[in-house]
């Protein structure tokens, strides 16, 4: 007894001490179980809220002469002093004390009586009688979108024109755009349901399949089916929402009971069309957004309207970069431009690699230049990435660009363009033509290419068989690999590949097509009557080299455009690389098997002194 008595006294002392030098502090509890509190217009207008508190004391501070707060360590009543006339919710801010502690509460009044205050439900008529709410914001139910009850099959719009309205996520905007539109076309339908009403964007329409069928077609678990095919839980969501329509006396979404099902127009125009002819549509019974011709008349057209207070997400960001890979020459001082694209106000880039000394790049608007602060001096070549970025956070789009400086060329004991038909001395049967040389080295291209266009592969069961060309510089290791495969019987370019004439790589085929165009392309996919003088007057000059030795001209339909198979496979086995070199772009691919081919094969072989 004596050993607990002093064990207390010991205590006794310790928390006299830390008391008297504030070593020990008890700070008061308090809990509130709302910081958002909102009212409504009328005067005593109130809501009650339950705190919890250990001080003596509870204080209430604000500034605002239309609401009133009483507080006590029970509760806080927060009411309404004053009705709110300016027809906008008005906020003010309350701190409340409690001993060393403070939170901030924040009232806001509506501009509306609690009795005008509607909830929305997915299912109810619009208050015009012309609609049906088909989503409800989950945060506020006040707010949410309609579509009109009718719809109307036909075109989009004839005659059709660009109209600038590209945004996927605004209809109100892009149905504005639409400034001279004919009395049948799809927006006029659409606007003439009653006010408010406007034809909806791509995205939006999306957004109306998703709370069609039940499962978004964004969520993973989403496969695009026929309407026989579609999964218990979609058939059971579609039905569901058509008979809600059908209850309010309004047309279905989509009557095809089977197959690929109905679409409807959006407004959002195919920015990549230039005279305008294309819209996006999305399709109801099997998913499908994507662009058709505004001439379509068995598209259907619906309206939407929005309800209370709803605000369109941002935009999602674009960006293109063009040319996406720039190739510098050796010299120092040597300069290429790229061209950014869009719909955002400001672009950022980042260059980086192992060494970027060598390098500046300077934005003026949509142009950013890319200069050789040095001479490339070692023997290979020097890159960098450049990474263009757009948009907010949530919401950005990125592109790299690859931008390389050639090494310093090496004399060559070959001329580019120069006719070839020794090798070490030695005579070829055929000849060629120089498109590559370096030192005693060189690559030579056949005089002709051969005659009729053949698939990469002639058997369409073998197409996704990978042979293992994965070689984008050597064309000779490809063209073995071919060889060397279980279907080489199936490959018939490989009847042409003998006496050290192989099918080129991708690599190979852009250095034939440099030779060809005198340099780069000044740009991607232009077609022969849009390229510079310069390059017409290079694609001349090289086609007479190979003419006035009997040969075939590189590009002989300057309206459909000649196309190339390379020896180089892509990641996906079904395809290769082809090089269009009327219309050159970077690293195109197609299927290796065509039942009507329509690409051509021109071999190369290497040389040397």
């Amino acid at each position: 007894m004596k050993k607990l008595t002093w064990i207390s006294f010991l205590l006794c002392l310790i928390l006299a001490s830390c008391k008297e030098y504030n070593e020990v502090r008890i700070m008061p509890e308090f809990n509130n179980s709302e910081t958002e509190v909102t009212l409504y217009k009328n005067i005593g207008s109130s809501a009650t809220v339950v705190i919890n508190t250990t001080a003596d004391d509870i204080t209430a501070e604000y500034d605002a002469d239309w609401l009133s707060v009483d507080v006590n360590k029970r509760r806080v009543i927060y009411t309404i002093t004053a009705a709110n006339g300016t027809g906008e919710p008005r906020i003010a801010l309350v701190k409340l004390y409690s001993g060393e502690w403070m939170q901030e509460i924040t009232v806001t009044q509506r501009e509306l009586e609690e009795s005008e205050i509607k909830l929305l439900k997915v299912g109810d008529l619009t208050e015009d009688g012309l609609g049906m709410i088909f989503w409800v914001d989950p945060e506020n139910p006040e707010v949410g979108k309609a579509i009109s009850l009718q719809r109307r099959v036909g075109a989009c719009e004839l005659p059709y024109k660009m109209n600038g309205a590209f945004s996927t996520v605004n209809g109100i905007e892009n149905t504005a755009l639409f400034a001279s539109p004919s009395p049948n076309d799809a927006v006029v339908f659409c606007t003439s349901i009653g006010e408010g009403w406007y034809m909806p964007a791509s995205e939006e329409l999306a957004e109306l399949f998703d709370a069609y069928n039940g499962i978004a077609h964004d969520d993973p678990a989403f496969v695009a089916n026929n309407a026989e095919a579609i999964t218990d839980t979609e058939k059971s969501a579609r039905a569901k929402f058509e008979k809600m329509l059908a209850d309010l006396g309004g047309d279905p979404i989509n009557s095809a009971a089977t197959g690929a099902g109905e679409s409807y127009w959006s407004s959002t125009e195919v920015s990549t069309v230039a005279d305008g002819k294309n819209a996006i549509y999305v399709r109801f019974g099997k998913y499908l957004s994507q662009g058709g011709s505004k001439e379509g008349s068995t598209r259907y057209a619906r309206a939407m309207k929005l309800v209370g207070n709803y605000k369109f997400p941002e935009e999602p960001a674009t960006l293109k970069v063009s040319p996406s890979k720039v190739d510098l020459a050796s010299e120092e001082g040597a300069s290429k431009e790229v061209t950014v694209t869009t719909n955002k106000d400001t672009y950022t880039y980042i260059v980086e690699g192992e060494d970027i000394t060598w390098i500046k790049a300077e934005q003026n608007e949509d142009i950013v230049t890319f200069t050789a602060l040095s001479a490339n001096t070692s023997d290979k070549e020097r890159s960098v990435t450049v990474t263009f970025t757009t948009g907010s956070e949530n919401n950005q789009a990125t592109v790299e660009v690859i931008v390389t400086q050639e090494k310093m060329p090496v004399a060559s004991a070959f001329t580019i363009g120069e006719y070839v038909d020794m090798d070490k001395g030695v005579q070829l049967a055929e000849g060629g033509i120089v498109f590559w040389a370096e030192g005693n080295e060189a690559k030579i291209l056949a005089l002709k290419r051969i005659e009729q266009p053949l698939s990469w592969v002639s058997d369409e069961s073998v197409k996704s068989t990978a042979v293992g060309c994965t070689d984008r510089n050597d064309g000779a290791v490809n063209t073995e690999m071919m060889t060397l495969c279980g279907f080489a019987d199936k490959i018939p370019v490989l009847n042409y590949c003998h006496d050290g004439w192989y099918v080129p790589a991708i690599e190979e085929m852009n250095d034939v097509f440099i030779a060809y165009n005198g340099g780069p392309a000044s740009a991607p996919g232009l077609k022969p009557d849009a390229i510079t003088d310069t390059e017409k007057s290079a694609r001349e000059a090289w086609d007479k080299l190979f003419t006035d030795r009997g040969g075939d001209v590189m590009n002989s339909n300057l309206t459909t455009i000649d196309v190339y198979w390379t020896s180089t496979e892509s990641a996906d086995p079904s395809k290769a690389f082809f090089i269009r070199l009327g219309q050159w772009e970077a690293d195109k691919t197609g299927s290796k098997y065509q039942s009507k081919p329509t690409r051509y094969w021109r071999l190369v072989r290497k040389v040397s002194k």
